[in-house]
């Protein structure tokens, strides 16, 4: 699926993440709260090469503002080389890796390159951002 453009989903009304794909460099440029995202060492625009959104349940710690993470599995959205496709992923334990899977349940191969990895509510994620 072609892609341009997606909003990530976010804790708060004010964090929010755009990345657009520049088809020159095939990389996605990233937004933070509406403004280019700048690398306070080169002065350059942040690009990355793949980007992962997760979707995680979560909930409220008792009598706080916290939130917990559930990072046992969920949903996601994978976009690189200009396009996005619905993923899923798991974890086995708190110390393992993330495991991430195609839709048709094979194992995701990323492509090289540097990678951004964005987690967030996953109602707000998959909602946000329609992909086929």
């Amino acid at each position: 699926m072609e892609f341009s453009a997606l909003l990530t989903g976010s804790f708060s009304s004010s964090y929010s993440s755009e990345f657009f794909y520049d088809e020159e460099n095939e990389v996605y440029l990233k937004n933070h709260n509406g403004e280019k995202h700048i690398d306070g060492k080169d002065g350059r625009q942040l690009s990355f090469t793949n980007v992962l959104l997760l979707g995680a349940k979560t909930s409220l710690y008792a009598d706080t503002n916290l939130v917990e993470l559930d990072w046992h599995s969920g949903k996601g959205i994978y976009l690189t080389m200009g396009t996005a496709e619905k993923i899923t992923w798991k974890k086995k334990s708190e110390g393992s890796p993330i495991e991430l899977f195609r839709a048709d349940g094979s194992v995701l191969e990323m492509n090289k390159g540097k990678s951004y990895i964005g987690v967030g509510v996953a109602d707000v994620i998959m909602s946000r951002n329609k992909v086929d």
